[in-house]
Formats: C-alpha cells, sequence, structure tokens
C-alpha cells in the first residue's frame, strides 16, 4: 500500500517536470525595424498581409518609429502603415540656440515625437512589398510624401 503511494507521487514528480518545459515557445519568425518619413519617426500601425489573405499587425512608435512583427506570413508581403486613430499632437519647440536632452543615452533622432505617416500607405496600392523569411530579421521603411 505505501508502495502504490510512493509510486502516485515519483510518477506525479515526473509528470510536472515534463510538463513544466511544455510552455508556449516564442515566435518562429520575427521582423523588426522602424519607419520613418522624411527622417521622422512614424506612429502608427504597421500591416504585413500575405497572399493568402493572412494579415499581422503591430504599433509603431511612439519614440524611435520602432515595430516589431511575431509570426507574419512567409514568402512576399503587403506592407501597409496606418497614421494613428486620434490626430497627433503638434511636436515641442525648442528654443533657438538649444538642443533636445539626450534620452537614456539615445541620440536625439529617437527622443523626436513620431510623425503620421504618408496616406497612400494604408491601402495596397502604397506599394510596400517585402519578402519574409523564416527567423530573426530586421526591415526599416523610409515612406516618402
Amino acid at each position: 500500500m505505501i508502495r502504490d503511494g510512493m509510486l502516485v507521487s515519483a510518477l506525479s514528480w515526473i509528470a510536472l517536470v515534463a510538463l513544466a518545459g511544455c510552455g508556449p515557445a516564442g515566435p518562429k519568425t520575427l521582423v523588426s525595424g522602424s519607419v520613418t518619413s522624411g527622417g521622422s519617426p512614424v506612429v502608427g500601425t504597421i500591416h504585413f498581409v500575405g497572399s493568402d489573405g493572412k494579415e499581422v499587425t503591430a504599433p509603431v512608435g511612439p519614440l524611435g518609429g520602432n515595430y516589431s512583427i511575431a509570426d507574419p506570413p512567409l514568402g512576399e508581403v503587403t506592407v501597409l502603415v496606418e497614421g494613428p486613430a486620434v490626430p497627433l499632437p503638434a511636436a515641442p519647440t525648442t528654443p533657438p540656440g538649444t538642443k533636445m536632452p539626450e534620452v537614456e543615452g539615445k541620440s536625439p533622432e529617437f527622443a523626436k515625437p513620431g510623425v503620421a505617416p504618408p496616406k497612400k500607405y494604408a491601402d495596397a496600392a502604397g506599394g510596400l512589398k517585402y519578402t519574409v523569411v523564416s527567423g530573426i530579421q530586421k526591415k526599416d521603411f523610409d515612406l516618402t510624401p
């Protein structure tokens, strides 16, 4: 009887240890980078749309115009960039002869507030394409007016 209890305890411990390694894995594919327009970081949403219609979105910004998309469709995707749902506030101005301060060791470019992307990039006619491959990759987009 005690032996059966010990066997059940041992089997439960083995099952618990085995299940501990079965948590969700990270993304198999990750695309990250920055989106700029006229040298200024963009704020809004980026969409990767596959040829099968699968769409994955991620926020862009608010500082630096950075984005990161986990597990987008593989192969050629159409990239859409939309502005924020609410209008952006006016950028702060610095008095003449002063510089923007550094932000935690980052250059002043990092501290620039985001701008809305040109409206033409909100649909497929905007012409942005990218070929996604499996793994981790970096892709920056510089949007022209």
